[in-house]
């Protein structure tokens, strides 16, 4: 559906570097990356507001690189929504049908049908400054909608919004996308997003593409260093780092999973790492660790462990107080092979 190849694009002092992405149709694919990686540039060159110094951009097939963003069936829902202020929610998201001069009934139709799916037909009477950043946000979404473009583009959409107010929107959202089998393109810093939204994840840094597949590949599985320090997974090690220490339990475990993958690191998500009551005897029963931290994190608590290497485990805080360990306590920790991942660089 669509398909960027090779891209490149000059901004001094930012570049855009031999970026390579493609969404098949009915995909909800996530641009995750932090602020200033090239997410937004990327966003803006599909919509036509960039040209590449180098590569293509394709919808269904054509080249559209070089055509203006009129010219490009896409939509697209910014950052800040850009609602009129004179206009009623009506008028906003009819907006761009009548400037397309589409019949009156057929923009009335589609306009209530848009805010009937979105919740918001009780304010189509309503001016912007009246509505919540929520309701803006689905003023904003509904003006892209009607549309009906192949391809629908959002930039940072709930950077303003609090987390009770994006998750409403996030089913919205879903329910939209399922019913009308749209394809999304989505720029965020966000994980939550991705978490809540994305079919597909594709991670950005440094104006490169560094990794693209499911929640799952991307997530647990990422595939340099640098894309696992971005996702904040805390456990990274390179072969250096662990061959110059004692060797431990752990450090065998993740040096073999290196070993078998001829990778020269390797990551344990802190989520794949599980405690438990110390053993009677713990050079019989495997790994174990001296708590140095208890950070809580709403219904997770992040513990910090001294495994002969530093390692972070993220558990229900509702296990670590029925276990009932605190700071100075030794404990086992088990992790599971699989959970080892190696990484390429």
């Amino acid at each position: 559906m669509l398909k960027i190849e090779h891209v490149s694009i000059d901004l001094d002092p930012f570049h855009l570097r031999d970026v390579c992405l493609e969404i098949e149709r009915g995909e909800y694919l996530c641009l995750v990356g932090p602020t200033g990686a090239g997410k937004t540039i990327l966003l803006e060159c599909v919509m036509g507001l960039h040209i590449p110094k180098r590569g293509s951009v394709l919808l269904e097939g054509s080249d559209v690189t070089t055509l203006p963003p009129e010219a490009r069936a896409v939509g697209y829902v910014p950052q800040d929504y850009a609602l009129f202020p004179h206009m009623s929610v009506f008028d906003n998201i009819a907006y761009g049908l009548v400037e397309h001069r589409v019949d009156s009934a057929e923009v009335r139709r589609r306009v209530e049908d848009a805010a009937e799916l979105l919740g918001i037909a009780h304010l189509l009477g309503r001016r912007p400054a009246t509505l919540s950043g929520g309701e803006a946000q689905r003023t904003a979404l509904g003006r892209a909608l009607v549309l009906r473009r192949d391809l629908l583009l959002m930039d940072e959409p709930f950077g303003a919004l609090d987390q009770v107010t994006k998750r409403q929107l996030f089913h919205y959202l879903r329910t939209i996308h399922g019913r009308l089998d749209l394809t999304v393109l989505h720029v965020t810093h966000d994980f939550s997003e991705a978490y809540g939204l994305a079919t597909k994840v594709a991670v950005v840094l440094d104006g490169a593409v560094c990794q693209v597949g499911s929640l799952e590949d991307v997530f647990l599985r990422p595939r340099t260093q640098q894309v696992a320090r971005f996702l904040g997974i805390p456990n990274v090690w390179e072969r250096g780092e662990l061959a110059g220490q004692p060797q431990t339990v752990l450090s065998r475990i993740a040096i073999d999973a290196m070993d078998r993958a001829a990778a020269p690191a390797v990551c344990i998500p802190a989520d794949g790492v599980q405690i438990g009551p110390a053993p009677a005897d713990p050079t019989r029963n495997g790994v174990t660790g001296t708590i140095g931290s208890i950070q809580w994190q709403g219904s997770q608590c992040e513990v910090g462990l001294d495994a002969g290497v530093q390692l972070v485990a993220t558990i229900p805080a509702r296990a670590l107080a029925e276990l009932g360990a605190s700071v100075g306590d030794v404990v086992a920790v088990h992790i599971d092979p699989e959970d080892v991942h190696p990484m390429t660089g």
